[in-house]
């Protein structure tokens, strides 16, 4: 486990964040671009004491801003410019530069009305009782639709 000290976190709930780690990903966060730059070194330097490497390939920087133009960030690793990207898709949900949900909203209307083609045959079929075909709706288009709504 690595330590990361930083002074440039994110209060969530008065609790300081600098990063967030599921299984291989990792996202740093920092409310400024030498915060993220001073995150990422540290990160470095304590992977180089493990025999780790970090992939430059996938390390991407994304910049969360409510204005309308979004800043531009130039962040490096081992002398190199990482890339700056507008959204991700991260576990799952789509995550936009402008902090808004519109785009993750219209993919998650999307996907479901794709799984409601698939599924088409099974929801119209007379012979099963409609309370199974609400299951079956529930279950294979109602979950694609509200994943992640809750965050």
């Amino acid at each position: 486990m690595c330590k990361i000290v930083s002074t440039e976190n994110i209060m969530i709930n008065s609790s300081p964040i600098s990063n967030i780690r599921y299984a291989d990903d990792k996202v740093l966060m920092a409310d400024s671009t030498q915060g993220l730059q001073h995150l990422l070194s540290s990160l470095q330097s304590e992977n180089e004491k493990r025999a780790l490497k970090i992939n430059k390939k996938k390390t991407k920087i994304k910049v969360q801003s409510k204005r309308t133009e979004i800043p531009c960030s130039n962040i490096f690793l081992d002398e190199e410019k990482l890339d700056q990207i507008n959204q991700v898709n991260y576990l799952g949900s789509l995550v936009t530069s402008d902090c808004r949900c519109e785009k993750e909203i219209r993919r998650r209307t999307v996907l479901a009305k794709k799984a409601v083609t698939e599924k088409r045959t099974i929801l119209i079929d007379k012979k099963l009782s409609i309370k199974l075909r609400l299951r079956l709706l529930k279950h294979y288009v109602w979950s694609i639709l509200v994943y992640g709504c809750e965050s």
